[in-house]
């Protein structure tokens, strides 16, 4: 026997029975803890309870624990935003709509560029509106597919053609003449449309405020130094588009409407792209609107020349502020737009911001020009402005009326919801 095996002899009978090495203790505590979370275990489940759930009273302890104080006033503050928000979405869509015209008009002082900037409005208000719905600010999510893209096809070449228009129109004349052939001629336009298509006449009251709207607004152009023809063609394309966009809305609105057009392959085209539209909501056809056709509308741009015009011309700070603002007006007017709608307030109401916004920015074009404008030409914009609006109340006010009239009776192809097309 050698010296190693005696000591280890020696170790093993110095070593008393009642002692258990460390890995074996540490094997019987694991045993018996098992034991015990399985003797738990069965106990809940006999009780109906799941034995697997974990237990976070600790977390939620612990997560309440380390939440941070939050200022009484600054919730306060909360809760009065939220009752009020309905009156800052309108206080806040009549101070930028008022505000964008006239920052449209400083900014073509720096770049004679109608094209680029029509393509900033686009490119910032539908960054502006897909960066809201992520955050879920409008009830129905921005759908980005090929039935979006259909479905709002026609709002697609009509918006993005008057708003071509209107930044064009800005570009030459004054915003005093722009509001005024907006306001009064797209109120003309609603009402002849309207009634040819419905076999009806205007009221009196009707027809003395659209006079008295167009008659203020022909005497405002000819008070206006700031008239040029080129910018006169753009408000006369613009009245066609507006037009057609008034009868594409009267034709969903009224199904009935489509059975004079007597191309059947027209009434199937008009019914398809109704359809897909209605089974969007307004956030996704309004982001439509503006992504979609900003690259045409630069290209267009480019395609005239404007490229030139940015190389040659170098902008300073002030001139790139404006036109910061402007765009940032235009995309949260377009915002508050959609917010008040899913408020779902009166027609009324909405007409009566409209008019607030266009007497806004007619105040305020007025200021900034108070050197070169004339008081007669801000009078008649003003009287202008205020008759159209008034004649756009009352023509509202019949088609409700009409509308409570043929909800009525048995008509069958009336639909007063904008859901189904022709």
């Amino acid at each position: 026997m050698t010296d190693a095996t005696s000591r280890e002899a020696s170790v093993l009978e110095s070593t008393p029975d009642n002692i258990i090495p460390e890995d074996e203790a540490r094997r019987e505590a694991l045993r018996q803890s098992g034991a015990a979370y399985l003797q738990k275990a069965m106990e809940q489940a006999i009780k109906g309870q799941d034995p697997f759930q974990i237990d976070s009273g600790g977390l939620k302890k612990e997560r309440k624990r380390r939440q941070p104080k939050v200022d009484p006033e600054f919730v306060a503050f909360g809760l009065l935003l939220r009752d009020s928000l309905v009156y800052f979405y309108m206080a806040l869509y009549v101070v930028c709509q008022a505000s964008s015209y006239v920052l449209i008009s400083v900014s073509f002082r720096s770049m004679q560029t109608p094209a680029v900037l029509t393509f900033l409005h686009m490119l910032s208000a539908a960054g502006g509106l897909y960066l809201a719905s992520q955050y879920d600010v409008f009830d129905q999510p921005i759908q980005i597919s090929a039935a979006a893209l259909k479905g709002s096809s026609v709002q697609i070449v009509l918006y993005s053609t008057q708003m071509l228009c209107t930044f064009s129109a800005l570009h030459h004349n004054s915003v005093n003449v722009v509001i005024v052939w907006i306001t009064a001629g797209g109120a003309a336009i609603e009402a002849v449309v309207a009634c040819w298509l419905n076999s009806t006449s205007l009221s009196q009251q009707s027809r003395i405020a659209l006079i008295t709207g167009f008659s203020a607004g022909v005497l405002e152009l000819l008070f206006d130094p700031d008239k040029v023809p080129l910018g006169v063609l753009m408000l006369t394309l613009w009245s066609i588009s507006k037009a057609v966009d008034c009868l594409w809305k009267q034709l969903r609105v009224d199904a009935s409407l489509g059975d004079r057009l007597k191309v059947m392959w027209l009434v199937s085209r008009i019914r398809d792209i109704g359809d897909e539209e209605a089974l969007h909501g307004d956030s996704t056809i309004a982001f439509m609107k503006n992504v979609v056709p900003a690259v045409p509308v630069l290209l267009l741009g480019f395609i005239c020349m404007e490229g030139k015009e940015l190389v040659d011309h170098e902008l300073s700070v002030p001139a790139v502020e404006v036109m910061l603002m402007a765009c940032l007006a235009y995309a949260l007017q377009l915002g508050c737009q959609l917010l008040l709608d899913q408020k779902a307030i009166k027609p009324e109401m909405q007409l009566g911001l409209k008019g607030a916004s266009l007497l806004g920015a007619v105040i305020m074009f007025a200021l900034e020009e108070h050197k070169t404008i004339s008081v007669m030409a801000v009078l008649l914009s003003l009287a202008s402005v205020t008759a159209s609006l008034w004649a756009g109340w009352q023509q509202q006010r019949r088609e409700s009326c009409s509308t409570i009239t043929m909800l009525g009776q048995t008509g069958k192809n009336y639909s007063p919801v904008p859901t189904s097309s022709v």
